[in-house]
């Protein structure tokens, strides 16, 4: 009786760790397939020189292929899905010419929540303005991003 005891409880430890593991494993943040929200660029002075109320933090950038890949922090009352990078049309005469551009959001909403997106921005339409190579100076962001 006392070995039927002691296999009964050593298989029900075994499910707990199976079902844990499982649910440990299915947490788990997958960043390989994140997908990211295709959003526009506006080469625009006046629309760069405007205040902007709404505070987007940065968490994570990379360039592939010249695709702006962002991982943002906004607050608001729910996800957005309309980000847009706003590009100043006077370009700072460094070799290579220096961009700056700041990131937008719309509607801008007053709740105390906090989200994250995913975002890519394809900046061809950079090169149209300006010609690559560039650095591409992002408010919010520590260094600029040099785009070849």
């Amino acid at each position: 009786m006392d070995i039927r005891r002691k296999l009964y409880f050593l298989a029900t430890c075994m499910q707990w760790l199976t079902v844990s593991a499982l649910l440990f494993f299915a947490c788990q943040d997958d960043t390989s397939s994140e997908n990211y929200q295709i959003q526009e660029i506006s080469i625009n002075e006046a629309a760069f020189n405007a205040e902007f109320e709404g505070v987007i933090h940065i968490l994570g950038l990379t360039v592939i292929n010249r695709k702006l890949r962002m991982k943002v922090g906004y607050s608001g009352c729910e996800p957005i899905n309309d980000f847009t990078l706003l590009v100043s049309q006077t370009g700072i005469y460094t070799l290579p010419p220096t961009v700056r551009s700041k990131l937008v959001y719309q509607p801008i909403t007053v709740c105390l929540a906090y989200f994250t997106s995913n975002i890519e921005i394809d900046l061809q339409v950079i090169g149209e303005e300006f010609q690559f190579p560039i650095m591409l100076l992002i408010e919010g962001w520590e260094r600029p991003i040099r785009i070849d």
